[in-house]
């Protein structure tokens, strides 16, 4: 079935929709026709019975010539009627009633204790309808029946049957008409679709999809429109990534290249061997930290599709232990610690890496110190303890959780430029002195990765860093 056209699927189903219907009309149109139909057959015997009796039917027998000429008018009602006296025996002609069936009405009349009664009785494949009315004339009680067969009955039902079946007949013709006519207005914007989407697959998606709908359609035209602008989106991204990645790895190795091919030659660039290889090691040192960081920053994009630990840190002590290793690459600086106890969940490496990138971004900028404060925030402000102003001054600038963390990283060196703040977090963002670098970016994926925010500014005692980390319940 859903390997065939989508006009012949749509006819199947109308179909199938009508043939349900005209069963399901053929069950319960009998017994709903054969309750109406029996009442109204009642109805009619006992109007013609009444009309009978004010036109002053005789009850006795009459001439036979009275009598045929009141049988032809019952057969044109189809109502026929008969007397029974008091002996059970018949006064009139009882057409098509058997005397055996004229005994037991008989014996129904006297044990009618009613005016008038209504009966029934199947006869074979045949059923009869008839009315008992005790009658007095001339103070002698007699019994009019009047009797009507099933006949009508079972020619409605007849006719109505086979006038369904071709009415539904004509409707699974008919419905060809409109199922080809469905098909095509679905399958229209539906291979439009698909078109589409191959297109894509092809990597040709800088034409948008436009499509004016609000159905179903519509709404999977614009998921897959979505979906085209984050494709391109990250194509975009993936193409600059490379160029950055060949630009920054291209630097270093030919630095390498170039100082062995020259010690080969006997040739010291830096005046002896000893300086020329450690420019070599730092040269290797700086290829390996940014391979490593382009590795890192991958895996974040793998946590992020659903492989993310969570497990409870006290982040307090995690700054503080950052702090203590990395402090020893520049003894000479200040460093203003200010931890506020605080316990997040997230995953506990990448924020090492996170406060490992920014405290290194502070130490090598700094001019004499570093601050770094973790405070809590309640009802959207800072907990402050003292009057740092220096990495609080600036903190209404980005929207603060109803409840969280801040983490404020600052350094007294020079402050950002505007070029810089604009792609500071961004990848191989361009950051003081013209450098390119991860780093930063580790740490914007790590803190979307936890659901905060970070930012930079500038102070009046130099920049800092400040991540917003909510606390969800």
């Amino acid at each position: 079935m859903r390997n065939k056209p989508l006009a012949f699927q749509i006819w199947i189903v109308i179909v199938c929709i009508t043939v349900g219907i005209f069963l399901l009309v053929s069950l319960l149109l009998p017994p709903f026709l054969n309750k109406n139909l029996s009442r109204s057959i009642y109805s009619t015997i006992e109007q013609g019975q009444k009309t009978a009796l004010r036109r002053g039917t005789e009850i006795l027998p009459q001439s036979p010539s009275a009598i045929e000429r009141d049988q032809e008018q019952q057969d044109r009602r189809a109502v026929k009627s008969f007397v029974l006296g008091r002996n059970g025996q018949p006064l009139t002609a009882a057409r098509g009633i058997p005397a055996n069936l004229a005994d037991d009405i008989y014996k129904e009349a006297l044990a009618q204790t009613t005016l008038s009664a209504r009966y029934m009785l199947d006869m074979g494949d045949e059923r009869v309808y008839y009315v008992i009315r005790k009658v007095s004339p001339m103070n002698r009680q007699f019994y009019y029946v009047s009797y009507m067969w099933d006949t009508y009955y079972k020619d409605l039902m007849n006719s109505l049957i086979r006038q369904l079946v071709a009415l539904t007949g004509i409707l699974v013709l008919l419905s060809l008409f409109p199922a080809i006519w469905l098909s095509r207005y679905l399958s229209r914007p539906l291979v439009k679709l698909g078109g589409f989407v191959k297109s894509i697959a092809d990597r040709q998606w800088n034409e948008p999809l436009a499509m004016n709908r609000k159905d179903e359609i519509g709404m999977l035209a614009d998921s897959i429109e979505i979906m085209r602008e984050r494709l391109k989106r990250q194509d975009d991204y993936q193409q600059t990534m490379l160029q950055h990645i060949s630009h920054e790895l291209k630097t270093p190795v030919m630095v390498i290249a170039s100082y062995t091919q020259s010690i080969q030659d006997g040739i010291y660039p830096q005046g002896s061997l000893e300086n020329s290889l450690s420019v070599i090691e730092q040269e290797s040192g700086r290829l390996d930290k940014k391979i490593n960081d382009l590795l890192y920053l991958t895996k974040l994009d793998y946590l992020a599709a659903g492989g993310q630990i969570r497990q409870e840190i006290k982040l307090d002590a995690l700054v503080e232990s950052v702090v203590d290793r990395l402090r020893w690459k520049r003894k000479e600086l200040d460093y203003l610690i200010e931890l506020a106890p605080s316990i997040i969940h997230g995953d506990p490496e990448q924020w090492v890496v996170a406060v490992e990138n920014l405290l290194d971004n502070q130490i090598r900028y700094a001019c004499s110190k570093v601050v770094v404060r973790l405070e809590e925030i309640r009802g959207g402000g800072h907990e402050a303890t003292d009057g740092h102003a220096f990495y609080r001054q600036e903190a209404a600038a980005e929207p603060a959780p109803a409840r969280g963390f801040a983490l404020i990283l600052g350094n007294d060196g020079p402050p950002l430029s505007e070029e810089s703040k604009n792609g500071l977090f961004q990848t191989f963002g361009k950051g003081q002195g013209g450098q390119f670098g991860l780093g930063l970016a580790i740490v914007r994926r790590i803190a979307e990765l936890h659901l905060a925010t970070v930012t930079a500014a500038n102070t009046s005692e130099g920049v800092q860093f400040r991540i917003l980390l909510p606390v969800h319940p």
